[in-house]
C-alpha cells in the first residue's frame, strides 16, 4: 500500500490518494483451527507473496527501510509462526513481527478513524481470519477478539454442511450459536460496545460491500447503514454470482466508471461466492448484536491496522532520528 493522505475537513475526513495497493489471499490460515499449526505449503506460498508484493512496493520508489512486515493477530494463535517469519525473512532479507489482538485493534483505530472521532468512535474489523471489535477508553485500548472472519468461517461451514444448496443457513446458523452469543456477552460486559458511535468498519468484506452496492463511489469514507448491510446480504444470498455483475451504465463519468469495472473485478478475483455469504451473515450478526440499525456507519476505504502501524511505527523511527 501507497498512500497520500490530503489534509482533514472541518468534520475531521480526509482523503485518500492511493499510489497503489494489492490484496492477495492465501492459504495460510486454513487448518490453523484445527491443527494449530501453518501447512508447509501455505508457508512457503505466503512467503513468497510477500516477496513478490515486496517487490511491487519497490517499484514505486519506496526505500527497503520504510518496508515493514507484520503479521495480523489471527497468525498469533499458531505455534509454528517462527517457521513464517524464518521463511519471510530467508526470502526478503526483512525480519517479520506478529501483533497481537490489543494492538492491532489500536492501530486500526489510528489507521480508521478521523482524529476527531478516535474518543467516541467504534471499530470494527472483519478480516480472513477473524474478526475485531474495538475502542480508545481514556487512551486504553478495549478490544474483543471474535473466532470468525470471512474466510475461516467459508472453511466451517464447508466442514459442517459441503452441500452448496445449504450453505447460505447453515453461515447464518454457525454465527447464530457461535458469533451472536459471544457479542451478546461481550456487550454484556462492556456496554461501549453497543453505546459507541458513530461505527467505522474495516475489511475486505466491508470493501467489497461497498464495491457491490456502490461502485460509483470513490471518497475514502462511505458512509453506509444498516438496510445496506441486510440489502447486501440479500444480494449475495440470492444471486450469488451474479452479485458480482452490476450495471455500471448509470455512472456517466467514464473515468470513474473504469475504475468502478477495475474495483468490481479486483472483487470478484479476490473473493469467491461462499467468502462473500460468509461475511454478509458476519456483517448481519454484526449489526443485530451490536443494534447498528440508526448509527453513522462509515467503510474506512483506506483504513486497516496495518496502515496505522506503518504510520506508528514510521513516526516512531522519524522522532528517534
Amino acid at each position: 500500500m501507497v498512500i497520500e493522505v490530503s489534509a482533514a475537513d472541518k468534520e475531521g475526513f480526509y482523503n485518500v490518494n492511493e499510489r497503489f495497493r494489492r490484496s492477495v489471499n492465501t492459504t495460510i490460515i486454513s487448518g490453523v483451527a484445527e491443527t494449530g499449526s501453518f501447512q508447509p505449503e501455505a508457508i512457503e506460498e505466503t512467503a513468497r507473496v510477500v516477496k513478490e508484493l515486496m517487490g511491487l512496493i519497490k517499484q514505486q520508489d519506496v526505500k527497503e527501510e520504510d518496508i515493514y512486515i507484520a503479521g495480523s493477530s489471527a497468525l498469533m494463535k499458531a505455534n509454528n509462526r517462527d517457521a513464517l517469519s524464518g521463511k519471510v525473512k530467508e526470502m526478503t532479507g526483512k525480519d517479520m513481527v506478529f501483533i497481537d489482538k490489543d494492538r492491532e485493534v489500536f492501530y486500526g483505530i489510528v489507521g480508521s478513524i478521523p482524529q476527531k472521532y478516535r474518543n467516541n468512535a467504534l471499530l470494527i474489523d472483519i478480516g480472513s481470519g477473524n474478526t475485531k471489535l474495538g475502542y480508545l477508553d481514556t487512551e486504553r485500548t478495549v478490544s474483543v477478539d471474535m473466532p470468525y472472519g470471512t474466510v475461516s468461517l467459508t472453511e466451517a461451514v464447508k466442514k459442517k454442511n459441503p452441500s452448496e444448496k445449504a450453505y447460505t443457513t447453515s453461515a447464518l446458523n454457525i454465527t447464530a450459536q457461535e458469533m451472536k452469543p459471544k457479542l451478546r456477552q461481550a456487550a454484556a460486559r462492556r456496554p461501549s460496545l453497543v453505546n459507541r458511535k458513530p461505527v467505522f468498519m474495516v475489511g475486505g468484506i466491508v470493501w467489497a460491500m461497498s464495491t457491490i452496492l456502490y461502485p460509483e463511489r470513490e471518497d475514502s469514507f462511505v458512509k453506509l447503514t444498516m438496510d445496506d448491510i441486510n440489502r447486501f446480504y440479500e444480494l449475495v444470498a440470492k444471486k450469488k454470482g451474479a452479485a458480482f455483475e452490476q450495471n455500471l451504465t448509470k455512472i456517466k463519468n467514464m473515468d470513474t466508471r473504469k475504475k468502478a469495472e477495475k474495483q468490481l473485478q479486483s472483487v470478484k478475483d479476490v473473493f469467491t461466492v461462499e467468502n462473500l455469504i460468509a461475511g454478509a451473515a458476519i456483517l448481519k450478526a454484526m449489526g443485530d448484536e451490536l443494534k447498528l440499525k440508526g448509527k453513522d456507519l462509515y467503510f474506512s476505504r483506506n483504513g486497516s491496522w496495518l496502515w496505522g502501524y506503518i504510520a506508528y511505527e514510521g513516526t516512531e523511527k522519524f522522532e528517534k532520528k
